[in-house]
This record gives structure tokens, C-alpha cells and sequence, in this order.
């Protein structure tokens, strides 16, 4: 059998996982769902059409929608935001509806050990709301005082560094 790069990918991140769940227990549970269909809210890089388009293969609808009782900081040294629970406090963002599972673990990768792939409630613009999977940050303490502001997003500096497929980072 021949992995490709995303196979490779996805279990690499899976053996992390499932190292940390060894190593933390219960404090560190594996994701939930991995390989399932599901809502995508996004509050940073990947709101952005072009970071998106970069890691999934598909073409899903997507629309505004709103994150409550979280709130979003810049990391020190990267371009990227964290999220963590807040009380009273919102994110903007974009969802992604029914993104396919081949894509979900896409995305795990993407994002990596430094998130926990969380099943959030986000209100879209009309009102209702809607459950949809959310990357949280893990490590409070390496999150900055500061917000993280989408027209501050450094969209090249991220391609070039982070982004697969571009050429230009190796990654």
C-alpha cells in the first residue's frame, strides 16, 4: 500500500496525539470525529480565501458567523491567532459548511498539536446557530496581551511560511 503525502501527514499527527493522550490522560483527550463531515469555524489564517484554498482539496459554501464567550490573541513570533474560552467576549469569522472528511484531516494537520479540534456553537448572521468544529489554543501561556486583528494579517509572510503547496516554504 502507498501512503501519499496527506496519509503521511495524518498519521504523524495521530501518533502525537495519541503520544500526548499517553503522556497527559484524560487532561489531553484525542479529537473527536477526526475523519468526520462537519462545519468549520475559522477566526484567523484560514478565513482567508487564499490560506483556505491551500490546505482543502474541496469547494465548500461558506458564511460569517460569530464565536461567543471566546477570544482571539496574537502568538508571539507568528502571524497565526489563538482562541481560548473568555466569557462575554466574541470572534468573527468564516464557516465552512459540511467540509468533507478527507479535508478534516487536512485541516487536523494543518493546524497541528498547538490546537484541539472543539464542536463550538457559532450564530451566523441571520441568527441561528449552529455547532460547528473550532480549533482552540492549548498554551495560554504562549499567547500575547494583545489582539489578533485580521487587517494586521500578514497574508504573504503566512503563504511563504506555512501555507502547503506554495514552493516557497518547503512546507
Amino acid at each position: 500500500m502507498r501512503l501519499t503525502a496527506i496519509d503521511a501527514q495524518v498519521a504523524l499527527h495521530l501518533y502525537y496525539r495519541l503520544a500526548d493522550y499517553a503522556t497527559h490522560g484524560a487532561a489531553a483527550p484525542l479529537k473527536q470525529g477526526c475523519l468526520m463531515n462537519g462545519n468549520v469555524f475559522t477566526y484567523g489564517s484560514l478565513m482567508f480565501d487564499e490560506v483556505w484554498r491551500k490546505v482543502v482539496a474541496g469547494h465548500y459554501r461558506s458564511e460569517a458567523a460569530t464565536l461567543h464567550d471566546y477570544r482571539r490573541f496574537a502568538v508571539p513570533g507568528v502571524t497565526y491567532p489563538g482562541i481560548v474560552a473568555m466569557a462575554g467576549e466574541r470572534i468573527a469569522g468564516r464557516l465552512y459548511l459540511e467540509v468533507g472528511p478527507d479535508d478534516m484531516a487536512r485541516l487536523d494537520a494543518f493546524e497541528g498539536a498547538e490546537y484541539r479540534r472543539d464542536a463550538l456553537p457559532v450564530v451566523l448572521a441571520g441568527g441561528a446557530t449552529v455547532s460547528a468544529w473550532t480549533y482552540v489554543w492549548l498554551d495560554h501561556g504562549r499567547l500575547s496581551d494583545s489582539p489578533w486583528l485580521s487587517e494586521a494579517f500578514r497574508l504573504r509572510e503566512f503563504l511563504e511560511t506555512y501555507a502547503p503547496g506554495t514552493g516557497e516554504s518547503g512546507g
